[in-house]
């Protein structure tokens, strides 16, 4: 096993390499990430770590988790990823790719934007739902993006099944989106599929959905929103956002 998650966690520094480039981050930006850790389970990483986060999350929600952003009591954080998902996902797809940058996305939303409505410390923000909202936007999104590049380069046959792919989560969203009776779980729900979207639009797919046009007519309208903030959000953007968003999910269809 020793020689395989040596040549993972090689293939994940190229993945991160890669990344700062496009994105313009330096790497003294992320030192505050002592480690990456593939793990066998998550949960049992935070029950470790930080059982009070442990607790108030409950187990259930945290095992559905790929790669979780941990931060720890001295305010830096680790990132782990859950090895069965990584090791299969690896030889199938780059859905590993998303998981990895999507954790390093929030932890620079995090850092760049401490202090936003009092929250001093990352527990604080990781309670102030509309900073939530925007972050799981923007993780997803840059994530997928980062993603896509590699898919760009397959051949037509193999990218379109990505295509395809996003097509059928795009027909079955609002029922998902829904299927939870937690508003804030909706909306979470709610970002990532936008910032999917997003991000295929961005990277030269095609994919649009007359389901969701039927429940969220305005989903465009949020995406172009959402993406006028790069890195540092205002109070302002984050009122309209939660207002519109809460409003969007206590409609009843």
């Amino acid at each position: 096993g020793g020689l395989i998650l040596e040549s993972i966690e090689n293939c994940l520094c190229g993945i991160l390499d890669k990344y700062c480039a496009d994105e313009n981050c330096d790497k003294e930006e992320l030192s505050g990430i002592r480690d990456i850790r593939i793990v066998k389970s998550i949960w049992s990483e935070i029950e470790n770590l930080r059982p009070d986060i442990a607790k108030k999350q409950g187990r259930d929600e945290i095992e559905q988790c790929a790669g979780y952003l941990l931060f720890l009591d001295d305010e830096t954080a680790v990132i782990l990823i859950n090895e069965d998902f990584l090791f299969d996902s690896i030889r199938k797809n780059f859905c590993w790719v998303e998981v990895l940058i999507h954790e390093i996305t929030h932890y620079r939303d995090y850092k760049n934007n401490l202090g936003i409505f009092g929250h001093n410390t990352y527990d604080s923000m990781l309670s102030c739902c509309s900073f939530w909202y925007w972050t799981e936007f923007h993780a997803r999104y840059k994530g997928t993006c980062q993603m896509l590049n590699y898919v760009n380069r397959m051949p037509d046959d193999e990218r379109r099944k990505y295509e395809t792919d996003m097509m059928e989560r795009l027909d079955c969203a609002p029922d998902f989106i829904r299927s939870d009776a937690d508003k804030k779980i909706q909306c979470y729900r709610f970002m990532h599929l936008l910032g999917d979207i997003a991000a295929y639009n961005e990277k030269g797919f095609t994919v649009k959905s007359e389901a969701i046009e039927k429940i969220f007519p305005n989903y465009l309208g949020y995406i172009d929103f959402l993406k006028s903030k790069d890195q540092i959000v205002d109070i302002n953007f984050l009122i309209i956002l939660q207002y519109n968003l809460e409003n969007e999910m206590n409609i009843e269809y």
